[in-house]
């Protein structure tokens, strides 16, 4: 019997791998009790299977494969690393409720897809799993909010320009190419202009080599920089109706 391992892992914060090879050894060594042989494994890493946006590539190989009967089932570690969305389970049982004798099996329990109990169960798990993610979800976001109405710091993704690491501390070098460049907006030169003079001289952004006016843009348009917390795309407004202020030091002034 030739089965597809399928793993999943949403944030391999590490960049380790290491819970995508814990979830690839259970899974084949259950496969191996249950005497299956493995045909092919199917990893989405850093993906999730709870954001409706996000699109699998090795889901969407392994449901191809499975229906074409290259492989006759699907080992994985739990019934949450295949699916949190219970339309996304759905197409799986699909499969299995049109084909006969397809396996399916997990680490953390029996589960039958072939079988009316097996998907009443696997139904039960998902929308379990829905649920939790929804409530983390919403934790996490109205967390953020908070932060934001505090002026805080939201954390992770790339260093800003004009700033250290930790987001809050200056840079006077690069604070002073931002002064300049808005300086020079409201004298009424153009991007392109400002970043072929500035281009080679000044540090860049991130890990671009050169200076472009779409990113000179996105800097200069930034509430950031003139101290402001923004959230979501735009700037955060507090209950007196003001702008909210952030906890770092602006490099240019509210009306610049």
């Amino acid at each position: 019997m030739k089965v597809g391992v399928y793993l999943r892992i949403s944030l391999d914060d590490e960049g380790t791998g290491l819970g995508i090879e814990r979830q690839r050894h259970d899974s084949t060594a259950l496969c191996k009790r249950l005497g299956w042989e493995v045909a092919k494994v199917y990893a989405d890493e850093n993906l999730s299977a709870y954001k409706r946006s996000v699109d699998r590539p090795a889901w969407e190989e392994l449901l191809t494969d499975l229906e074409a009967g290259t492989i006759h089932g699907v080992a994985c570690y739990d019934v949450d690393r295949i699916a949190r969305q219970p339309k996304q389970l759905e197409r799986l049982i699909d499969l299995y409720e049109s084909k006969r004798r397809l396996v399916f099996a997990t680490v953390s329990g029996e589960i039958d897809l072939s079988t009316a109990d097996g998907r009443f169960l696997a139904r039960l798990l998902v929308n379990v799993a829905n649920k939790s993610s929804a409530d983390t979800a919403r934790r996490v976001a109205r967390a953020q909010l908070q932060r934001a109405q505090q002026g805080k710091v939201a954390g992770g993704g790339a260093r800003p320009y004009g700033y250290e690491r930790d987001n809050v501390t200056v840079v006077p070098e690069e604070a002073a190419v931002i002064q300049d460049a808005a300086k020079r907006i409201l004298l009424g030169e153009t991007l392109i202009g400002i970043c072929k003079s500035i281009d080679g001289q000044y540090p860049t952004p991130g890990k671009s080599t050169k200076w472009n006016r779409t990113v000179l843009r996105s800097i200069l348009l930034n509430p950031r920089i003139a101290g402001l917390r923004s959230y979501k795309g735009s700037v955060l407004i507090g209950e007196d109706g003001s702008p909210v202020k952030a906890i770092w030091e602006p490099i240019v002034s509210v009306d610049t």
